[in-house]
């Protein structure tokens, strides 16, 4: 092979690649600016690199390979413009969620969604069915909006308990769900653990013994603006499921916007500044969902909780963002294992 033709291929090869990247650049922008988020994949070049971006990247589970430095991430512009200084090669997975419409069972069916669980409620769906669940028990339920969405939508949390208007020395158990708002699967399920609950009781021995003794407080969608993003295409519908996105609407990954006990040198009650976990009006930099969860946190006294998300298989226990043990390993290794 003479050097003319090597020298031929390689400008094939360099234009190839360099194509590549201005598609993918391209794909990005466009994610950005029809959703307000970009998801894709990346190779870091060292260890060091790796652990630098994650700490302002929202990593998902399912593509995470610490020895090969392969990962896949999801950012808003910002985050995303930071990405691109460091001049890696990335791969967008989608310019739009792969998501097929979910239109309420209702319209495929002579039963409704919430009789076949096979369809995602719409928004409207939800609100009715939230308030429905708090009038027609309202000796062992009762419903609360602890704040307002981006867009404002209502964040619900429902508390299912024997004496529910009272506030009784029992302990408090929370649950909520789809925080990134692509991540569905919980939605439904902390709505059939309510009918469940609800309409067991009084006829299940193990459903009385939990809202006997317990005060369980259920909220289905931590996220609803991301569940039901409209985005902006022909047909697309701010009531109905079909384009989910991760973030909230200011395009913030909720997951990432809470106090870190890292950050603040706070683990097992050593040192640190403890009113940084708090919620503080001054130089407030939260979310208002996030300011609404954190509000209601503490206004409770909850001894558990749990948050459930999709895309992978695993239970996280407390501090997994550290080495550092939580002083209670031992507990939740123990009901983690159980519950998986």
């Amino acid at each position: 092979m003479n050097r003319t033709l090597l020298v031929y291929l390689f400008l094939i090869v360099s234009i190839s690649a360099g194509y590549s990247q201005s598609t993918s650049l391209e794909k990005a922008q466009q994610a950005l600016a029809e959703i307000g988020e970009v998801n894709f994949t990346f190779k870091a070049e060292t260890q060091a690199q790796f652990k630098e971006m994650i700490q302002f990247l929202s990593i998902s589970h399912k593509h995470v390979d610490q020895k090969k430095l392969e990962v896949e991430a999801y950012a808003n512009q910002e985050t995303f413009n930071k990405f691109l200084q460091y001049g890696l090669d990335f791969e967008v997975l989608s310019s739009k969620p792969n998501f097929d419409p979910h239109k309420s069972a209702s319209t495929k069916s002579t039963q409704a969604w919430d009789t076949t669980w096979d369809a995602y409620p719409t928004y409207t769906e939800y609100v009715a069915k939230m308030n429905y669940y708090a009038t027609t028990y309202p000796s062992i339920c009762s419903l609360q909006t602890i704040g307002t969405t981006v867009n404002g939508r209502s964040l619900f949390v429902l508390k299912i308990s024997d004496n529910v208007s009272s506030d009784e020395a029992e302990p408090e158990f929370f649950y909520s769900s789809s925080m990134h708002g692509d991540e569905l699967a919980g939605f439904p399920l902390m709505i059939r653990l309510i009918d469940y609950l609800l309409t067991n009781y009084g006829s299940d021995t193990e459903v009385d013994n939990l809202v006997n003794n317990l005060e369980i407080f259920i909220c289905p969608n931590a996220n609803p603006d991301g569940s039901y993003d409209a985005g902006d295409g022909p047909g697309d519908d701010p009531n109905l499921i079909d384009s989910p996105i991760r973030a909230n609407a200011n395009g913030q990954d909720l997951n990432r916007n809470y106090p870190d006990n890292q950050n603040i040198g706070r683990i097992n009650g050593n040192g640190g500044n403890t009113s940084r976990l708090h919620f503080d009006s001054t130089n407030n930099h939260y979310e208002p969902e996030t300011e609404a969860f954190m509000k209601f946190e503490e206004s409770r006294n909850i001894v558990l909780a749990a948050n459930f998300h999709g895309g992978v298989e695993l239970v996280n226990y407390p501090y997994d963002n550290t080495y550092n043990q939580h002083v209670d390993h031992d507990y939740f290794e123990y009901i983690s294992v159980e519950y998986a």
